[in-house]
This record gives structure tokens, C-alpha cells and sequence, in this order.
């Protein structure tokens, strides 16, 4: 039987291999003519035992891997150009845009319009003010309309001013619309000159069963960000929206600063909306990709320590063989990514070997995920970066390299971490994809993960006690889960209440809690319904009393009175089987508004919550493309308004 070899995995024949048709049915693209279209199962490395296409190329030894098929149609442009001459691009007849129409050709100019279109332009494309006052740009703007306005930016920053204030005013105008709850994520982001933001997005669900998320704000911080500014800059903003009595969900980080907040914000919504019940124990959700990155720092926290390959000693290395591991691999992939010679060296290499070059990933300390990426890429391409470091001939990095054994502790350490980064992937998609309804299913899977991983290691070994330690942060907080969580989990569809009877471990209290929390608020939503509902009715009967016979009455309120022995509408629902996991919830919801409708009151409501804080933290990823270090002079309130423009034009 052949076997791969780890420095030629790409190429090799694997122990397993199927043959697949050539072109099959539903396959007709040209370039499978040139090729063998081949299933394969690797037999080494990360992804041992997967089945995994690839193209074997027909005049050549060369097999490429697939499910992409760009590399192998580079390499049959290139290399076998005349025996495949349709593949060859052919010239880009597509007709360009011919901006130099004359006036006439073209619809009538508005300054107006071509104002609006320019602030669009330089708001969403982070253009400098003032590159309406650069003579480059005003060439180009008379080359296409001789008499066209330009305006100085000092206009264009007035102008930008009353676009903020007319966008704010539209987005005011919508949610004044929608009369149920909704949900906010918000987080501190600090810009390269020290200036601070607030962020925070609003999640709401429309009349049509859709998801709504908007930029609510990115409200410039002119104080301290403590607890007790942040609740006032919070506080501020919902009322300026007329938005604040039907705030339901927080979802941020734990941060001190904003536990402190929401006990500041707990206070102002007793005096001033004592219905709401606002409370943090009940409102706040601490962001679970915060959450999952403290569990997994705690469970690398024993392998990141601090390395210098002057003194290592190979054979004092035995003691804390992953500690080591992992401290030589970061080491490495900072020294060969941040080195030209070795970059330039590994690419060589891999052109030779036909493998697709990829320079190792550096880990950030406050990111595990960066760690668990480096780990990933340096345990598949382990052969290449050796070959790498015994053709640069240096002793010193030679003797920095993992043997199998430490490759093996490397392997089990990114089977411990998965669960983390399929998680945290999760975390990071749109709202509507990661719902609070998550957050319980999310903590067990990583936990009951973690658990499993256990047994499979000694008491004494470094990743044991990280395990361990990583179920203990993971616990920690799994006890401060909002009870929004449990009454969102039984809503969704796809979950209900079977998922808290299927023995993940939960105590008999913890479920009766559950319960009694969501009986509780059904019984709420219920009277209020039932206040909006009867009123409604109080206007039919009225509007057609001549019409209604007394019999008629009769028998409306006979049903009435045995309401009582139907069976209620939270059993009903319970009733039903669970839907797929791949579902729409909403449509759900939309669906059967009519059929419960004191469940669905309580569903727009709760499935607006949000298990993560990524959506205000997205707000802030393009802050770093506004505030360049040659903007840096850009004002606080600016800054705000630029942000804001940005997501909402």
C-alpha cells in the first residue's frame, strides 16, 4: 500500500482512492477535459480520513486539490496553453461605462443630486474633506461638466452636518413606527489618537417577521468611559430616539465599566419606567464570543510563555513538552513571516512541491483565536516550514523545530480548541444568525466538549489543567446567563423545551426556573394581549351591534366561558413536533401570529436579543480606515457623524 508523504501531500497517491467519472452529468465545465477528476482520502496530516477531490492533470504528473479549481486552471494556462486554448481568457468585450458622454446624452445635471452623490462618495469610500480643494480632483470634475459647482470643504462639512441630521431624523421616523421591544448591543472603542466612541445597534423585528439592525449611535465620548458616563451617554440616546420605555436586551462585554452602567441605568428606568421591570440580572447578556475568549485564553494560558531561543535547551525539554511546543511554533511562524529572505525561500518552496503558498499566522495575545489559526496552518504545512528552515542552513532556528511528538501534542491541542473556533465563528455572523436562543446550546456544546477531551489525557498533563481550568470560566459564567435565554430557547421552534430535557446535565431547580421564568412572563404578555385584544373586540360589537343576533351573542360568550377546558396555547405550541435546525424561525412566527398570539407577542420581543456584542464591534472594525495617522486632527463630533453616515447611506 502507498502511503503519502508529508512533504509531498499534494501530489502523492493516497492508500485510498476512488475513481470518479470524468465529466459526470451535472459536470460540464471545459476544463474537466484535460483532467481526472479523483477522490481521494488522506491518510496523514490535519485532515486524515476526509475524502477530498482533486484534478490529475493529463499531460503531466501533477494533480492539483480541489474543491477549488483555480490553481488547475492557472496551471493549464500557463503550462499546457496550447493544448487547451479555450481555456485561455478571452478579451473583455464587456462594455465600460462611458462616463465622457456629452451633457446632452446624458440626464439633466442637479447640483443638488451631484452634492449628495460626492458626500456618499467621500463618506463611504473614507475620502480626506478636503479633496474637493485638491486641483487634481477639480480637473477631473471639469474634464466631465465644464461649468460644474465645486464646493470648498467647509461646505461639504456643513453639508455633512445637515445630511446627519436629516439620516437620524428617517431613522427616528422608523422606529417611532414599530410599537414592540427591541434589543441593543454596544461597546467602547478607542481611536489612534486617544479620542473615545460609544457604539450601539439596535435589533428589532418588523411587522413582516424580518430582523431590522440599524446604527443607533456612535456617540463621541467627551469624558471618562467609567460606568457612570457610559449609562448617561445610554440613556441619552434612547430617549432622544423616544425610544427608551420599550428597551428590552444590553448585550456587551463584562467588563466592570459596563456592569456598572447597566446598575446606573437599572436606577434611572425604577424612577422613570418602573413598569419596565429593567433589571441587570434580567436585561443584561454578557457577549458570548467575550465569554468564549476568556474560557479558551484560560485554557492556552499555560502554553504562551515567554520564549528565547539563546538559551533553549533541547534536552531539558521533556518536562513541558506542549508548553515548549507551542512557544517554539509561535516563535517560528513570527520569524519566517516577518522575514523577506524566509518568505521569499518558503515561497520557492512551494512552487517546487506544487503546494499553495501560505505564510504562517502570527498569534496576538488578547486573541485567542489568532493562536488557534497559527496552530492549524503550521501543523499542515509542518513539512514545508522545516524544509524552509534546513535550507536557510541556520543552527539556531534548525534546532527550534517540532519533532512528531511535539507535532502529536500540537494536534491534540487544536482538537481541544474546535469546538472554541466553530463557536466564535458563529458568533461572528448577522444578527439574525446568532439569536440569545444560542447562548444555552453554546455553553454546553464548548463545556460537554471540553468534558469529553478529559478523559483522553493524564491528571498531570499542562493541557488536562487547561481543560479544566476552561470548563471552570465557562462555568462561571454560565451562572450568570440572563433568564431571557431560557424563555428565548423554548420559543425557538427548532429547540423548545426538548432541548433542556435531553440530560446535558442540568438540575431539576435549574429546569423549574426555566420554566417558572417563562410561565411567568406568558402570563404578563397574556394580560396585555388580552387587554389589546378585547378592546379591539369592544369596537366590533359596538361598530355592528344591530347585526348580531342575541343568540349569536349567546353562543359567542358560551365559547367564551369554556375557553378554560381547550387546551392553552403554551401547550399547544409545545405540542407541535420541532422543526429542522436549519428552519426560519421567523417565518414560524409569521405563520401562526393568530394561532398563538400571546407566544408570538413574546417572540418579537425575545428572539431580538442578541448572544453577541459583534454587531456594535463591526460598527467600530471601519473606524480604523476613517482615523488614519493623516487624520488624526478629524474632531470627536466628526467622527460620529462620518461613522453614522456611513452605515445608513
Amino acid at each position: 500500500m502507498s502511503q503519502f508523504d508529508d512533504n509531498e501531500e499534494n501530489i502523492q497517491q493516497p492508500t485510498d482512492i476512488i475513481i470518479v467519472d470524468e465529466v459526470q452529468e451535472e459536470e460540464t465545465l471545459p476544463f474537466l477535459n484535460h483532467c481526472r477528476k479523483i477522490l481521494k482520502r488522506v491518510v496523514k496530516g490535519a485532515k486524515k480520513g476526509q475524502e477530498v477531490f482533486h484534478f490529475d492533470c493529463n499531460y503531466c504528473s501533477k494533480d492539483f486539490q480541489g474543491p477549488s479549481n483555480s490553481t488547475f486552471l492557472k496551471h493549464l494556462r500557463s503550462t499546457h496553453s496550447k493544448k487547451c486554448p479555450e481555456l485561455l481568457p478571452k478579451e473583455n468585450v464587456k462594455p465600460v461605462r462611458n462616463f465622457f458622454l456629452k451633457t446632452s446624452m446624458k440626464q439633466s445635471y442637479d447640483p443638488d443630486v451631484f452634492m449628495g452623490k460626492l458626500l456618499k462618495w467621500i463618506v463611504k469610500t473614507d475620502q480626506p474633506f478636503s479633496c474637493v480643494d485638491n486641483e487634481n480632483f477639480e480637473d477631473m470634475m471639469e474634464y466631465l461638466k465644464k461649468d460644474v459647482i465645486m464646493n470648498s470643504r467647509r461646505t461639504i462639512m456643513r453639508r455633512l452636518e445637515e445630511l446627519y441630521s436629516q439620516m437620524k431624523g428617517k431613522l427616528k421616523e422608523k422606529l417611532s413606527i414599530f410599537k414592540s421591544k427591541y434589543s441593543i448591543t454596544c461597546d467602547v472603542w478607542t481611536s489612534k489618537h486617544q479620542l473615545s466612541f460609544f457604539g450601539f445597534t439596535i435589533h428589532y423585528i418588523d411587522e413582516d417577521w424580518k430582523m431590522q439592525e440599524d446604527l443607533l449611535s456612535f456617540k463621541y465620548l467627551e469624558s471618562e468611559h467609567d460606568g457612570v458616563s457610559l449609562s448617561k451617554a445610554m440613556i441619552e440616546v434612547l430617549e432622544d430616539y423616544g425610544i427608551a420605555d420599550r428597551l428590552l436586551g444590553v448585550t456587551c462585554d463584562n467588563a466592570s465599566n459596563n456592569s456598572k452602567m447597566l446598575a446606573e441605568v437599572e436606577k434611572y428606568y425604577s424612577a422613570n419606567y418602573p413598569d419596565s421591570g429593567f433589571s441587570v440580572v434580567w436585561n443584561q447578556v454578557e457577549c458570548m464570543a467575550h465569554v468564549l475568549n476568556l474560557a479558551a485564553q484560560q485554557i492556552l494560558k499555560g502554553f504562551k510563555q515567554p520564549f528565547d531561543s539563546d538559551t533553549y535547551d533541547v534536552a531539558s525539554d521533556s518536562a513541558d513538552q506542549l508548553v515548549s511546543a507551542v512557544s517554539r511554533l509561535s516563535f517560528l511562524c513570527r520569524k519566517i513571516r516577518l522575514s523577506p529572505k524566509l518568505r521569499r525561500l518558503m515561497k520557492k518552496i512551494c512552487d517546487e512541491k506544487n503546494v499553495k503558498y501560505l505564510v504562517p499566522i502570527i498569534d496576538v495575545s488578547t486573541r485567542w483565536n489568532s493562536t488557534y489559526d497559527m496552530l492549524v496552518r503550521a501543523f499542515e504545512q509542518r513539512n514545508i516550514m522545516s524544509d524552509v528552515l534546513y535550507a536557510n542552513k541556520d543552527d539556531t532556528l534548525i534546532k527550534l523545530l517540532l519533532k512528531e511528538s511535539d507535532w502529536n501534542c500540537v494536534d491534540h491541542l487544536i482538537k481541544v480548541l474546535q469546538p472554541f473556533k466553530e463557536a466564535t465563528l458563529l458568533c461572528s455572523k448577522s444578527a439574525s444568525s446568532l439569536m440569545i436562543t444560542n447562548v444555552i446550546p453554546l455553553y454546553n456544546y464548548c463545556s460537554e466538549m471540553l468534558k469529553m477531551s478529559l478523559t483522553k489525557f493524564n491528571l498531570d498533563d499542562d493541557i488536562y489543567i487547561g481543560i479544566e481550568a476552561g470548563i471552570e470560566k465557562l462555568d462561571h459564567y454560565y451562572d450568570k446567563i440572563s433568564p431571557m435565554a431560557g424563555i428565548a430557547l423554548i420559543l425557538d421552534p427548532t429547540l423548545k423545551k426538548n432541548f433542556l430535557r435531553s440530560g446535558l446535565g442540568w438540575t431539576r431547580d435549574w429546569i423549574l426556573s426555566v420554566e417558572e421564568n417563562f410561565q411567568s412572563s406568558f402570563l404578563f404578555y397574556k394580560r396585555t394581549t388580552s387587554t389589546a385584544s378585547s378592546t379591539q373586540e369592544a369596537i366590533v360589537e359596538n361598530a355592528t351591534e344591530n347585526e348580531i343576533s342575541s343568540y349569536e351573542n349567546y353562543l359567542k360568550r358560551k365559547r367564551n366561558s369554556l375557553s378554560d377546558d381547550i387546551p392553552s396555547e403554551y401547550d399547544r405550541y409545545l405540542s407541535l413536533p420541532m422543526l429542522s435546525s436549519n428552519a426560519d424561525v421567523f417565518e414560524f412566527w409569521k405563520a401562526n401570529t393568530y394561532s398563538f398570539p400571546t407566544l408570538a407577542a413574546m417572540a418579537k420581543d425575545y428572539l431580538t436579543v442578541q448572544a453577541s456584542s459583534v454587531p456594535s464591534e463591526r460598527a467600530f472594525s471601519s473606524g480604523t480606515d476613517l482615523v488614519t495617522p493623516n487624520r488624526c486632527s478629524m474632531g470627536g463630533n466628526v467622527i460620529e457623524m462620518t461613522q453614522f453616515l456611513k452605515f445608513v447611506l
